[in-house]
């Protein structure tokens, strides 16, 4: 360390030496001030080094940088701000939450439910406790016990090694009491049928059934329903179900299209996939996807997730 030593000048008065704060030299203490920081600093070190000075040279130049104003302004300048990083986005993992969306992002209309198979809470191993929505209604279904949990088969290798889920036992269901499903309903499900038995694929007010006729499913309101052939048992299908209040009701599988009178309107106490009616055996069946909107969407959103279903699942599932 520099110290002050024998060159003391000659006629200074009463002094003491002191360390500047910044550069640790020795100095008289007359020739050090303190700054804005209450640091002590020597003539060398003196200007502009504490943080007050430096924080408020920023600020003096980041104004310097303003833009010009190069028209009307209302109060202040537009100023660029960059978006965060989304970060890694893992194309093979859970789909998105959109608003209000489903498998191609958002519908013109409301859609309460949204299930993928990729996208489960396991209850027991091996076994879906809750399926999750994600339309973001957050309309989760439900086991209601630990033995009501069905399978899920992380790789179905009959749907090119997807997530499926499936009862594979007596009375396994899920539902969700609060989600009060009923007409208007446009529905949109990967589905594959194991038996002929009469069973619920999903009951929502409006139903869905195996209809106990080989190879026939229908759909219901309080009429008694149309068989419809599209898809034999033990093949993934597509189905496309519009439940209307008036008018016609539809049912789509694969190509082969059905319909018949709507029967008005019906509310269910509660959705159920899979649930048996009158409290018999669980409905044998499997599903892939679920898709429930308020009323149809427009021709093209339904192209756009008949387009996105066959990228995913394949073209058979639908001619």
């Amino acid at each position: 360390m520099r110290t002050i030593g024998k060159r003391w000048p000659v006629g200074i008065g009463p002094d003491r030496q002191a360390l500047c704060s910044y550069c640790g030299v020795q100095w008289r203490r007359s020739q050090l001030h303190r700054d804005r920081a209450e640091n002590l600093a020597c003539p060398d070190c003196g200007p502009g080094l504490d943080v007050v000075s430096l924080s408020e040279g920023n600020a003096e130049l980041m104004r310097s940088q303003q833009p010009k104003e190069i028209g009307p302004v209302d109060g202040g300048y537009d100023t660029f701000v960059s978006p965060p990083s989304p970060g890694f986005v893992d194309p093979n993992g859970p789909p998105p939450r959109p608003i209000n969306g489903g498998p191609t992002g958002p519908l013109s209309k409301l859609v309460n439910l949204w299930l993928r198979a990729d996208v489960v809470e396991q209850g027991q191993p091996g076994r879906v406790g809750r399926w999750i929505d994600q339309s973001t209604r957050d309309n989760h279904m439900r086991a209601i016990s630990s033995s009501a949990q069905p399978a899920w088969n992380v790789s179905d290798p009959t749907l090119r090694g997807l997530p499926t889920v499936a009862p594979d036992a007596f009375f396994q269901y899920l539902q969700n009491d609060d989600f009060k499903g009923g007409a208007p309903m446009w529905a949109w499900l990967i589905y594959k049928r194991s038996t002929d038995s009469f069973r619920a694929i999903f009951r929502a007010g409006v139903h869905f059934y195996q209809s106990g006729t080989a190879n026939a499913v229908l759909m219901n309101t309080n009429a008694a329903g149309i068989n419809n052939f599209g898809a034999p048992t033990g093949t993934w299908a597509r189905a496309i179900i519009s439940f209307n209040v008036s008018g016609t009701d539809t049912l789509l599988i694969k190509s082969t299209l059905t319909s018949q009178p709507s029967a008005g309107q019906k509310v269910s106490p509660a959705t159920t996939l899979f649930a048996a009616p009158f409290g018999v055996d669980s409905c044998k069946a499997s599903l892939a996807e679920v898709l429930f909107v308020s009323g149809s969407p427009t021709p093209a959103e339904i192209a756009d997730i008949e387009a996105y279903g066959i990228t995913r699942y394949g073209g058979d599932l639908f001619a």
